[in-house]
C-alpha cells in the first residue's frame, strides 16, 4: 500500500508530468482520432493505397492542432486541476484548428497541392475534431476524477466556501486538492 502510495504521489506532483508529455498525450489523441474516422468512412484498400496522401492529410490535422494547442495553452494546465476554463480552452483550441484546416483544405484545392492531400470529407473532418475534443475533455474529467477520489478523505469535515470571483475559487480549489484532505 506505500509503494502505491508513494507511485501516486509522485505520478501526480507537477514535475513528474512536462507540459510537454500533455501536448503529446493530446496529439496522439486527434492522431487516433483521425484514424478511426477515415477508417470507419473510407475503405481500408483506399486509404493503404493512398498512404502518403493520408500521411500528409492526418499531419496537416496535426500541425493545425499543436499551433492551436500551443495559441491556446491546452497543455499547460496540471491534468488533476482541470477545470471548466481548460475545457473551454479544449473547445476553442479544436473550434480553430478545424477553421484553420479547412482554410487551408480551400486555398489547396484552388492550387496544384491537390495530389499531395487525401480529399477528407467535411463530416470526415467534423467527426474527426469532435471525436478528438470527446476524447480530450473525458481523459481530463477521468485524472481530475480519479485523483478526487483516490486522495478522498472521508473523515474530512464539509466547509463551504462563499464567492464566485478567483480568489474564493483559488481557495476551494486549493482546499480540495490539498493532502492529506480537509
Amino acid at each position: 500500500m506505500n509503494f502505491i502510495n508513494r507511485t501516486f504521489n509522485w505520478y501526480f506532483r507537477r514535475e513528474a508530468l512536462p507540459y510537454w508529455t500533455v501536448a503529446i498525450f493530446d496529439l496522439f489523441l486527434s492522431f487516433i482520432s483521425a484514424v478511426i474516422v477515415l477508417f470507419i468512412n473510407n475503405h481500408a484498400s483506399t486509404l493503404l493505397s493512398m498512404h502518403e496522401a493520408v500521411i500528409t492529410s492526418v499531419a496537416a490535422i496535426l500541425i493545425a492542432d499543436a499551433i492551436c494547442f500551443r495559441i491556446f495553452h491546452t497543455y499547460a494546465c496540471t491534468l488533476r486541476y482541470s477545470s471548466f476554463d481548460d475545457l473551454k480552452r479544449l473547445i476553442l483550441a479544436a473550434c480553430t484548428s478545424f477553421v484553420i484546416v479547412i482554410v487551408v483544405a480551400v486555398i489547396f484545392k484552388q492550387t496544384s497541392f491537390t495530389d499531395q492531400f487525401f480529399h477528407i470529407r467535411m463530416g470526415s473532418c467534423i467527426s474527426i475534431y469532435l471525436l478528438s475534443l470527446v476524447l480530450r475533455c473525458t481523459a481530463r474529467v477521468w485524472v481530475k476524477t480519479m485523483f478526487e477520489n483516490l486522495f478522498a478523505n472521508k473523515d474530512a469535515v464539509y466547509a463551504f466556501v462563499y464567492g464566485t470571483q478567483s480568489g474564493a475559487i483559488g481557495i476551494a480549489k486549493n482546499v480540495q486538492s490539498s493532502k492529506p484532505a480537509r
